[in-house]
């Protein structure tokens, strides 16, 4: 299911990336790659933080449509990838922080929050807490002598999320991605601004007559 949804996802990026291509095209525009500059790595970082936070969506999903029984393998997924999103990575070079993309959060979802990181830290990252140890380990005994005789190995697959959580957890995905997207408009922006910036000193650079002759209140040439 994993690698049908990587190939469907990937068909999509390179249809949207043709179409959009053609678009411009039409409309006398084109793509340029630009300059890999401060705020360039930053919407890089961001937008890989949003494939992740796409990713707890479709566990969400699976995992709301389906018997409790499957909470073990969603809960894991997800607390890990929650935690990389608000973990520093020198790769991503950028995380969420609780100031800038918890806003507008209720008390109800941020005690949510902190609990995943609490989970994520100490109990799936380190699995320092037995409670939340998937596997248990025991010692089969001989009743008359005491002594052990054998080992005895259990996987538990339990999951200290509820359905409840579950939704609550949807509903606080769905905050930190409006957040996320508004963060992405904002530098978007400011990525465009920067670049246009620097093209006008170009220009300015290229026809200093013309450019001295504007800023001298002489009439531009059509």
């Amino acid at each position: 299911m994993k690698s049908s949804f990587a190939i469907i996802t990937l068909f999509f990026i390179k249809f949207a990336t043709l179409t959009m291509g053609k678009i411009m095209a039409n409309m006398g525009r084109s793509a340029m790659e630009v300059d890999s500059t401060h705020l360039v790595k930053r919407l890089q970082g961001l937008y890989r933080i949003v494939s992740d936070i796409l990713l707890i969506e479709q566990m969400l999903k699976v995992v709301l449509n389906r018997e409790a029984t499957y909470h073990f393998e969603a809960y894991q997924g997800i607390v890990i990838l929650y935690r990389k999103c608000f973990g520093k990575d020198d790769k991503r070079g950028v995380c969420l922080t609780e100031k800038k993309h918890l806003i507008g959060a209720t008390p109800e979802l941020t005690k949510l929050h902190l609990w995943l990181l609490e989970i994520a830290n100490e109990h799936v990252a380190h699995s320092e807490k037995k409670e939340y140890d998937p596997v248990r380990i025991s010692i089969i005994r001989d009743n008359a002598t005491r002594r052990a005789i054998s080992i005895s190995v259990d996987q538990v697959l339990w999951s200290p999320l509820s359905s409840d959580n579950f939704q609550l957890l949807e509903k606080l995905v769905k905050l930190l991605k409006s957040n996320l997207e508004k963060e992405i408009r904002v530098v978007g922006q400011l990525i465009i601004d920067e670049y246009n910036e620097t093209l006008d000193g170009k220009d300015q650079e290229m026809c200093p007559t013309l450019s001295k002759q504007n800023n001298s209140g002489v009439k531009e040439l059509p």
